[in-house]
């Protein structure tokens, strides 16, 4: 499952050198990972730029433990606020429990509605 979860991956952010080196030693191509410092990519090329705002269907994902200091709950409020109707958001990871915030999970839920 989880190589065709990669496989299905054009793209994966690592925000650090360390975490590059993990998701090759876990078996990621090294050509579908870019190092991104603390996930910003600073764009100089003004073309690069329009290029990239004029691509339809964006998908954004997440994949990890859905703990409270994850942020998750974050992100979601965040992409609802993006104004576009051909962004996708996927989540992927197991509620942990996590002294309190036992209701992490049905927060969650909640944010994402249908």
């Amino acid at each position: 499952m989880v190589s065709e979860l990669i496989s299905n991956v054009d793209l994966f952010i690592a925000p650090s050198v360390f975490i590059l080196e993990q998701h090759v030693a876990f078996g990621i191509p090294k050509e579908k990972i870019r190092y991104c410092r603390y996930g910003i990519h600073y764009v100089h090329d003004k073309h690069e730029t329009e290029t990239r705002l004029s691509h339809q269907g964006v998908r954004f994902g997440y994949i990890g433990t859905l703990l409270p200091l994850k942020g998750v709950d974050i992100l979601i409020r965040a992409f609802r606020a993006i104004n576009d109707s051909g962004a996708r958001l996927s989540i992927y990871g197991k509620v942990m429990p996590y002294a309190g915030y036992e209701t992490y999970g049905q927060t969650l839920k909640r944010l994402i509605g249908n």
